[in-house]
């Protein structure tokens, strides 16, 4: 634990005044208070993560203005995830309308852009176990937040690694997102079924 707590992305502190909250935040422009082009603040090294605070209801690690402009998704397919056509009220594309694939639904949180494709890279290559957790954090917490239109998964089934890269990388990110969701949320994992 931090103390003060701090947003891993912009460094805001949550005791800090909001009088000086524009000088505060890192990568964000201090007149309207949007991403500056350098973009949002992502820390450099694992030292700068923060582990769990409370500077928001939406998430431990973030504070409320960073989780808006975190890039969530919007307008996607029900099923597949992938983009909507401007305009359409439909909840299925063309594609899975016409040929519908063999799962049911497909949840993405964010667009790969800053800041969650570094939180992704540093996750996968640097080893960084505190994005995982973060990631899973919000994965387990969008679940929960729609459990009341969409039942939660039955299990989850962590996408396995071939057994040489977990012997070179030591971990699966795929497990430590489930594992988050799992203790959070309470469904099953299921990390020895599969094999690659």
């Amino acid at each position: 634990w931090i103390f003060p707590p701090t947003c891993c992305l912009c460094g805001l502190s949550s005791i800090s005044s909001n009088k000086y909250f524009g000088m505060q935040r890192k990568g964000v422009d201090s007149r309207d208070g949007k991403s500056s082009n350098t973009g949002m603040y992502v820390p450099e090294s694992h030292s700068e993560m923060l582990i769990g605070h409370g500077t928001s209801s939406s998430s431990q690690d973030f504070c409320e203005v960073c989780i808006e402009l975190l890039p969530w998704t919007a307008d996607r397919c029900f099923r597949c995830a992938r983009p909507l056509a401007m305009g359409l009220e439909a909840i299925y594309c063309e594609t899975c309308r016409e040929r519908p694939p063999s799962f049911d639904r497909m949840q993405a949180l964010f667009h790969y852009e800053p800041p969650i494709n570094r939180m992704i890279t540093k996750l996968k290559f640097s080893g960084d176990l505190a994005y995982g957790r973060i990631l899973g954090t919000l994965l387990a917490q969008t679940l929960q937040a729609d459990s009341h239109r969409y039942p939660l998964p039955q299990a989850l089934v962590p996408v396995p690694l071939h057994h040489k890269r977990w012997v070179h990388r030591g971990f699966n990110q795929a497990q430590e997102l489930a594992l988050v969701a799992h203790k959070t949320l309470g469904i099953p994992l299921l990390d020895k079924i599969c094999m690659r």
